[in-house]
């Protein structure tokens, strides 16, 4: 019989150890800690027990990714170092170099690892620690503060409207890969961290027309406009769970403006921020900003070389331009739409002279397109270009009005594509479309009255001059007088010609 007033000591007893529950990673540079970048940090822990010289401590950091082109663990406090592999299996592998007593704080400073994709989620707790302290061991135990770290996995920035210097619709894709907002299971329950959820989106070069609230926020809760700092300031209180694509559209409406030199395909300028405690955002890059492209400075002359253009006559073409949306490369395209303009070659590939070097272009006689292809990489940006072309193109029977709004260019270049605009400056060239002249007398050497009937195509305004030349023609030079239904419109002036032998 055993005597319960006696108590006997186990034989063996196995050590379990821990941590005290301020186990920590902390961002050195929490501003700019980014999902999938390079991040420095330190992990801070204090055993309640004695670690021995040669036992082992792991962090386990899932998803963190090895970046060689750093050195990995570089400060370990003195207590501990890092034999190889120094992390594998997404677990950093740190082994005591002396005896580490309980109630110490260790601090692990790490760099040589990129954050997850994916981020950090709020009370995420597969961020761990463990040991095999033979007077304590420690199974892997969450880290109890680790700072979230948010995330876009897709990004996208459209506009309605791709033309430079013009209102457009702002269309904006973000897909996150933590919540944002409270789900109504949170809210019922009480346990919403927060439901509002502020988004900024860097648009630089953007401006607005109008001033005051916005008419339509697409759906969200409240837009705004930061005209100095160009950032759209957006509310959502909706929620959206990790992972689910938000879209929503600006209107037209909020008189958001184009840059006048338009936007770069995927700039890094374009960037969106979130502030949310599920996970904030800094500044990030878009994935995918849509491409406008801008042409200024746009001109077409014609000419017959030192000699004025003429309507149904071959004209040399001098088309210049300045692509400021970013520079040109080799091979990249530009389409001069030239209507009624023709050539007696019909459709073909010819060189032009563009900026001194030869260049191929194309004619269509059927769009009566020229597509201009780049010769060369130019490797200044927003350099103007001219381009002549020497081809016998004809003027249509109507010449040219000034500043011809039928005169177009544009590019498809795929990172700054340009839609048809019209070519700021052309070179007016006038024609009469019909033109008579009679004579009232039957025979030479004879007084005779001269009559004139013209149809321009274009406006004749006050004080332009109409020369009517008359070769060989002789006789007093006064008195001659205007005598014609309409002649109200016009002044006589007489005068001799030097190319025409001194005739009137």
């Amino acid at each position: 019989e055993i005597d319960p007033t006696i108590s006997t000591p186990f034989v063996s007893v196995q050590a379990v150890g821990s941590f005290t529950d301020s186990t920590k990673l902390a961002f050195q540079d929490p501003l700019n800690s980014y999902a999938g970048k390079h991040a420095v940090f330190t992990i801070s822990f204090v055993p309640v027990m004695i670690i021995a010289e040669g036992n082992h401590v792991q962090i386990n950091l899932p998803d963190f990714l090895r970046i060689p082109e750093y050195e990995f663990v570089y400060s370990m406090d003195g207590y501990f170092d890092a034999p190889p592999p120094q992390f594998e299996g997404e677990t950093i592998n740190l082994r005591a170099v002396r005896d580490i007593y309980p109630g110490q704080l260790l601090e692990i400073h790490v760099r040589g690892l990129a954050l997850p994709v994916k981020g950090i989620r709020l009370l995420q707790d597969n961020i761990r620690i463990s040991t095999n302290a033979n007077l304590g061991p420690v199974a892997p135990t969450k880290i109890q503060t680790v700072p979230a770290i948010g995330a876009l996995l897709h990004s996208q920035l459209l506009f309605g409207v791709r033309r430079a210097a013009t209102v457009t619709s702002v269309e904006l894709a973000f897909t996150p890969a933590m919540q944002l907002g409270c789900s109504s299971e949170q809210l019922e329950s009480m346990t919403c961290i927060q439901d509002v959820t502020r988004i900024f989106v860097s648009m630089p070069g953007f401006s607005r027309r109008a001033t005051g609230p916005f008419p339509d926020c697409g759906g969200l809760q409240d837009c705004t406009w930061d005209g100095v700092a160009k950032i759209l300031n957006l509310v959502l209180n909706q929620y959206v769970a990790p992972e689910t694509e938000l879209r929503f559209t600006i209107p037209d409406s909020g008189q958001l403006v184009v840059p006048e030199q338009g936007v770069l395909a995927n700039s890094e300028d374009f960037t969106a921020s979130i502030v949310s405690t599920y996970g904030p955002v800094q500044h990030t890059a878009l994935i995918e900003t849509m491409g406008i492209g801008s042409f200024q400075q746009t001109a077409i002359h014609f000419s017959r070389g030192p000699a004025l253009a003429a309507a149904n006559t071959p004209t040399l073409i001098e088309i210049q331009f300045t692509y400021v949306y970013t520079r040109l490369l080799k091979n990249d395209e530009i389409t001069v739409v030239l209507p009624d303009i023709s050539t007696s070659q019909g459709a073909s590939s010819f060189l032009v002279n563009w900026n001194s070097i030869p260049a191929v272009a194309s004619w269509s006689e059927s769009s009566h397109e020229i597509v201009l292809t780049a010769p060369i990489d130019f490797y200044e940006k927003e350099s103007l270009v001219t381009i002549e072309l020497a081809k016998g193109f004809l003027l249509p029977a109507y010449g040219n009005p000034r500043n011809n709004p039928r005169l177009m260019i544009s590019t498809e270049k795929a990172i700054g594509p340009v839609p048809k605009i019209s070519i700021e400056v052309s070179t007016a060239v006038g024609a009469f479309l019909t033109s008579g002249l009679t004579f009232n007398a039957g025979r030479a050497a004879t007084n005779t009255a001269v009559s004139v009937v013209l149809s321009p195509s274009m406006t004749i305004k006050r004080f332009d001059t109409i020369i009517i030349s008359l070769p060989s023609f002789g006789g007093p030079i006064q008195p001659w007088t205007l005598e014609a239904a309409n002649t109200s419109n016009f002044t006589l002036r007489v005068e001799t010609c030097p190319l025409c032998a001194q005739q009137p």
